[in-house]
């Protein structure tokens, strides 16, 4: 299963009433989102993503804390293969 979301903070609020367990790849551009934000969108998603593409246009500095994106992908993300952030 392919998603791609380019939208604001309501698309992601719809998303996560939906489990989606067979997710592979999913390519999101976040808009002044928080961080906090997107890791309770990825918890609650239940996806085995193997690849992962992050645009980020956000004044949030926790989107370039490298320790929290190592925990968010360890915990939630386990079989990740690919991950890129821009």
């Amino acid at each position: 299963m392919f998603w791609h979301i380019l939208d604001s903070n309501e698309n992601i609020a719809t998303i996560l009433l939906i489990t989606l367990s067979n997710l592979a790849y999913l390519s999101i551009h976040l808009f002044d989102a928080k961080f906090n934000e997107f890791e309770t969108f990825i918890r609650k998603i239940y996806s085995k993503l193997k690849v992962l593409r992050v645009i980020i246009q956000s004044k949030d500095i926790d989107f370039i804390d490298a320790h929290r994106w190592k925990q968010l992908i360890l915990q939630y993300l386990p079989q990740l293969e690919k991950f890129y952030l821009y």
